[in-house]
């Protein structure tokens, strides 16, 4: 699980993989941001509340590596969030 720091955009990490192999996606990864601060996920599937969608930045020394900035609006409370990456 990553931390965000509050009222911050450090990126968040991810890294893909294929078949036990480090690659690049076909395409720039999208990444849903969901706040389950009040339902966790575990609790109550289906009750999350979708935020945003972003697209991730490919790391451009890294193969398969991606990271994604936090809004700010959405790291400016204490609360827990959501990140659902969707690649091909």
């Amino acid at each position: 699980m990553a931390e965000i720091l509050k009222n911050s955009n450090s990126p968040v990490y991810h890294q893909v993989f294929w078949r036990g192999n480090v690659v690049d996606a076909d395409n720039l990864p999208t990444v849903e941001i969901y706040d389950i601060t009040e339902t966790p996920e575990e609790e109550n599937p289906g009750l999350t509340i979708l935020l945003d969608t972003i697209t991730a930045e490919k790391d451009e020394t890294n193969v398969g590596l991606y990271a994604a900035h936090i809004p700010l609006p959405y790291t400016s409370n204490t609360g827990t969030l959501r990140l659902v990456w969707n690649y091909e």
